[in-house]
C-alpha cells in the first residue's frame, strides 16, 4: 500500500530531531510497497527526501503543515500531505479488474495531536479529502517508543487507521456500474479498521550522514479482505535509504 511511506518518512525525521539533529535534512529514499488488489504485487519506488523543520511551520517528504503547540511534551498539527493510495485498472491481473475504475491518490487535511511520556509517545490523528475524489475521513491512533543501543536507534509504532465508509468504498467497494461492466459482485462496505506495526532502524555513517531501514505491515481487516478486488490479508512496506543533516 503506497499511502504507508510518508508515515515512514516523518518517523524517522522524528527521530533525527530527538537525536539533536540539525532542522534540515535532504537525502534519498527507496522503498518496496505489496498491493492489496489482484494487481500488480509490488511496487517499487525511489525518491528524493526532504525535511524542514523551524519549530513553527515544517515540511516532512509529502507532508507540510504548522505548529499550534510544540513543546517537550505536546505536539498539535495542523498538516496537509498527499496520500499516494491508489488502483490503476491497467495493473489489473484480470479483465474483470481492468474493467473496474482508477481510484486516484489523493491530498488530504487535517490534525495530529501528539502526547509524549515516559513510556513512548501517544499519537491520534484525523483528516479529510480534500480533492473529492473520497470525500472521505481517516483517522490513526498509534503508540511510538525509542530505543538507543549505542549510535542504533531502533524505533517501533504500533497502531490502526481507521477510514470511514465513503474511504472505505472509494479505494475497496464496487458499484453497480461497475458491477455489470466487470461481472464482479457489487460490493458496499462499511468503515473499517487496519491494524499496523511499523519498526525503524537508524544509524550514522559519518557526521551528517544517516542511514535508516524501515518496515512495515498491515493488517487488513475482514471489511477490506471481502471485495472482489482484494488477494491479500496483509501488505508489506520496505524502505531505506541515505540523509544529510545540516
Amino acid at each position: 500500500m503506497k499511502g504507508i511511506l510518508w508515515p515512514l518518512i516523518g518517523l524517522i525525521v522524528a527521530n533525527t530531531a530527538l537525536a539533536d539533529s540539525p532542522d534540515i535534512s535532504i537525502g534519498i529514499i527507496g522503498s518496496m510497497d505489496t498491493s492489496p488488489y489482484h494487481a500488480q504485487t509490488h511496487d517499487y519506488s525511489v525518491m528524493p527526501l526532504f525535511a524542514y523543520d523551524n519549530d513553527s511551520e515544517y515540511i516532512e517528504g509529502a507532508e507540510v503543515g504548522y505548529y499550534v503547540i510544540n513543546d517537550d511534551r505536546q505536539e498539535l498539527r495542523l498538516k496537509a500531505y498527499y496520500d499516494d493510495t491508489a488502483y490503476h485498472n491497467s495493473d489489473g491481473h484480470s479483465d474483470a479488474m481492468r474493467r473496474l475504475q482508477n481510484r486516484k491518490a489523493t491530498m488530504m487535511a487535517g490534525v495530529s495531536y501528539q502526547f509524549t511520556t515516559a513510556i513512548g509517545a501517544f499519537h491520534s490523528q484525523l483528516a479529510a479529502d480534500t480533492l473529492n475524489h473520497s470525500n472521505g475521513l481517516t483517522a490513526n491512533a498509534s503508540w511510538l517508543n525509542q530505543l538507543n543501543v549505542s549510535r542504533l536507534i531502533l524505533s517501533g509504532e504500533l497502531g490502526s487507521d481507521w477510514a470511514n465508509g465513503k474511504q472505505t468504498r472509494y479505494y475497496y467497494g464496487i458499484s453497480d456500474a461497475e458491477s455489470r461492466r466487470s461481472g464482479l459482485s457489487r460490493y458496499h462496505p462499511k468503515a473499517t479498521f487496519i491494524p499496523y506495526i511499523n519498526l525503524t532502524a537508524q544509524y550514522p555513517l559519518a557526521e551528517h550522514w544517516q542511514s535508516f531501514i524501515a518496515l512495515r505491515s498491515n493488517f487488513l481487516s475482514a471489511t477490506v479482505r471481502h471485495s472482489p478486488m482484494v488477494n491479500q490479508q496483509q501488505t508489506y512496506s520496505l524502505s531505506s535509504g541515505l540523509s544529510y543533516d545540516f
